[in-house]
Parts: C-alpha cells; structure tokens; sequence
C-alpha cells in the first residue's frame, strides 16, 4: 500500500515539474518572439511658422503682420463687435483669434474688472501704443488691451504646440499698429501681398 501511495505521488510530483516547466518555456518564447502590434499610421503636419510675414489691415483701423502659411479669416460682426478675425492654418495646429468689441470703460483697470480678469501673473505689456495686460487661462495665451470705447482681445490656443503658438502670438503682438485703412483699399482689405479675399458663408478669408 505504501509502495502504491509512493508511486501516485512520485508520478504527481512528475507531472506538475513537467508542467511547470512547460510553463516556463512558453513564457520565455513569449518574451523572446512578442507579437508585433500594428500601429496606425498617423501624418504628423510640420509645426513650423514660415519665416515670410504678410500684413493684414482691418477697417477697424489696426494692422498686424501674420507668417504666409497662416491665412485671415474674417468672422461676423454686429453693432458691438468691431472686427472678429481667425488666425489659422491647415498646416498647424491651433489658432489665434483677434476681437475687437465696444466698451463702457473708461480705463484698462476699469475694464478688467468688468470682464472680472482675474490673475495673479497679469503681465503689463504694450499693444502698439496702449497699455495691455497678458495672462494664460485654460491652455491659452490672452493679451487684453484697451482703447476709448474699445475692447481688444487676443486668444491663441497654446495646445499641442505651444512653442510654436507662442512665436505666432509674439509675431501679431509685436507687430500690432493702428492705421485707418484708405478709402480705396476696402476691396483688398489692404494685404501687402495684392492676393485677393476668398468669400464664403460666414468668413471671408484672406490667403
């Protein structure tokens, strides 16, 4: 009986060696031959801004200067929004808006607090030559500015690329001037460049 017992428990000591070492095996194989999984392939656009600037003028009497592969979407306007403007392009991600709105302050001050703007990393800097202030908020770079009676406000959208939004929104900032268009440039919208306006529902773009 006992010669029975040692045998039953000789072959289940055999078999679960086998067995683990079976394991061991495939486990090890696993590793060594992994299964390749496929990827998606994905175009990445290049996140670049092109080094050639073109001007833009708007009848609301402001220019500012834009790289050419970005182009100037102009949004509707109504008795208390002066200009509306999208700065974007179908190479890059993100995008600037400009909006120029009517106000009842008297002062930037004034102003921000009727806006409630809020923060602690305010940044006084200048818009051509009026006083502005610059903060982020929700993944955006805001620069906020005030003239009589007007309201300027300068979003650009920092996510995914932010270095490159940053060079976009410095290249409009820096380059920001105030000039009442000529009367014979409303055709044009005053590009430096002579291209004309593509008109669409809604948006009148400028290449």
């Amino acid at each position: 009986m006992i010669k029975k017992i040692s045998f039953l428990a000789g072959i289940i000591i055999t078999i679960a060696i086998f067995f683990i070492l079976l394991l061991k095996i495939t486990k090890k194989d696993s590793l060594k031959y992994p299964v390749k999984e496929e990827k998606k392939a994905t175009q990445t656009k290049i996140e670049k801004l092109s080094d050639d600037l073109k001007e833009y003028l708007d009848q609301a009497g402001f220019k500012f200067k834009y790289p050419d592969n970005f182009s100037v979407a102009i949004m509707e306007t109504g008795e208390e929004i002066f200009s509306s403007l999208v700065v974007a392009s179908d190479e890059l991600k993100g995008k600037t808006t400009i909006v120029v709105e009517s106000t009842t302050a008297k002062s930037l001050d004034e102003l921000l607090g009727q806006k409630k703007i809020v923060s602690d990393k305010l940044q006084k800097i200048s818009l051509a030559d009026i006083e502005a202030r610059q903060y982020e908020k929700d993944n955006s770079l805001i620069t906020v500015a005030y003239d009589t009676g007007a309201f300027f406000t300068i979003t650009t959208e920092l996510i995914p690329a932010r270095e490159t939004m940053l060079k976009l929104h410095k290249t409009i900032i820096t380059s920001f001037a105030f000039q009442l268009p000529e009367e014979t440039s409303v055709e044009t919208n005053s590009q430096s460049t002579g291209e004309n306006d593509v008109i669409f529902e809604g948006e009148e773009v400028i290449e």
